[in-house]
């Protein structure tokens, strides 16, 4: 093979390794922030899915694939992010969403890179129309599967870690978790949550580290797992009340590490368990 000869480019050329652009993108002055949907379902609900649009005699419709799911990976740093948001596209949930994840990388420029699906293209948009911020706007090339390859890959490894929490909440409760469980959007947010806080790089940080220059050092309960929280605002105030209550833990915030815990249907935040 030479690269001179167009009949070998022709016969033999392959697509450019798509890990020299995640290094070009790892080491661009401006970072990119790149995302992506994805779609996740059991058998039981996609065999659900199956039947109803039998019914229907409807052509099978992705939106009908369960909860879209938005990922996110910052180039820079290495966060991920994931979300679960109501539709694809121009969603009030998802953009006020993805304006906060993009405030709390606390970038004053970016560039928000994505395929060139229309449902991803006009959130971007939206995004840029309502945030003060210099965001450019960019997409990878048509017909290219790997183009946005960062978050490509960080969709697999994401993927990986909801399975892994969800099966061992499912054992934890020997009960199976269904597609539209109430708890499904608060674990599909703690899988990414835990990769940005936990997976050392090479450089020998985690992505919180390179995220806000320290390690994160907040304590940790399995996801699902009946836990002992002190309550908000109780320190110092109604001394002759318990300060302490049960709820099950679902996960921290991102941008400020409260505890997230649900008890008695009623989501409640926390400082400390």
């Amino acid at each position: 093979f030479r690269n001179w000869c167009i009949f070998c480019v022709k016969g033999k050329a392959k697509d450019d390794p798509h890990r020299r652009k995640v290094k070009q993108e790892e080491e661009q002055d401006i970072p990119i922030v790149s995302i992506d949907y994805m779609f996740m379902e059991s058998r039981e609900a996609r065999l659900r899915r199956k039947e109803i649009n039998k019914r229907r005699a409807d052509n099978e419709n992705e939106e009908d694939k369960g909860m879209p799911i938005l990922v996110l990976k910052d180039s820079r740093t290495k966060v991920a992010l994931s979300r679960v948001v109501p539709h694809k596209g121009r969603d009030q949930y998802a953009i006020e969403r993805l304006q906060q994840d993009i405030a709390n990388l606390g970038y004053k420029k970016l560039i928000l890179k994505s395929d060139n699906e229309v449902a991803i293209v006009a959130l971007k948009q939206a995004v840029k129309r309502e945030r003060d911020q210099d965001i450019i706007l960019e997409e990878s090339p048509e017909y290219d599967s790997m183009g946005n390859g960062e978050v490509e890959r960080q969709i697999q490894e994401v993927q990986g870690q909801i399975r892994t929490i969800k099966l061992n909440l499912e054992a934890n409760y020997n009960n199976k978790l269904r597609d539209d469980h109430p708890a499904i959007p608060w674990l599909v947010a703690h899988s990414a949550s835990t990769i940005t806080r936990y997976k050392i790089g090479e450089d020998g940080k985690t992505a919180y580290q390179r995220w806000k220059g320290r390690k994160y050092a907040r304590g940790i309960s399995e996801f699902g797992e009946c836990d002992i929280y002190c309550k908000l605002g109780s320190k110092g105030v109604d001394k002759c009340d318990e300060r302490l209550d049960e709820g099950i833990w679902l996960g921290a915030k991102d941008e400020s590490d409260e505890i997230l815990f649900v008890t008695n249907e009623v989501f409640i935040t926390a400082r400390s368990v």
